[in-house]
């Protein structure tokens, strides 16, 4: 499994991943920005700060998170745009669409 998300926006994103709980094993990460980003075009999101990373599943150099155990996992984030600036940020598993966010 792998998650890479792709932007075209300015942001300002944190995001957490957690697996259930097997083996007292965590598989989870958060990471994000401590400052704006202008980011355009379509690219996928290497967050600067990354605060956790159980499992050593996200790649803070590609952007892209790896399932390096087979579970269920939850994915959140937050973003933050300008009045000026449009929000956009695509969740992707294996390179297939999944969901995304859009704010003007």
């Amino acid at each position: 499994m792998f998650l890479a998300v792709v932007a075209s926006m300015t942001l300002l994103v944190s995001m957490v991943v957690a697996d259930c709980i097997e083996n007292s094993t965590y598989i989870a990460f958060s990471a994000g920005f401590k400052s704006d980003q202008i980011i355009s075009g379509r690219q996928n999101i290497a967050f600067s700060e990354v605060y956790i990373n159980y499992g050593s599943g996200y790649n803070s150099l590609t952007g892209v998170f790896t399932a390096t155990k087979a579970g269920l996992y939850y994915f959140t984030f937050h973003g933050v745009t300008t009045p000026t600036k449009d929000f956009w940020v695509e969740f992707y598993h294996n390179d297939v669409y999944l969901v995304s966010a859009f704010a003007r």
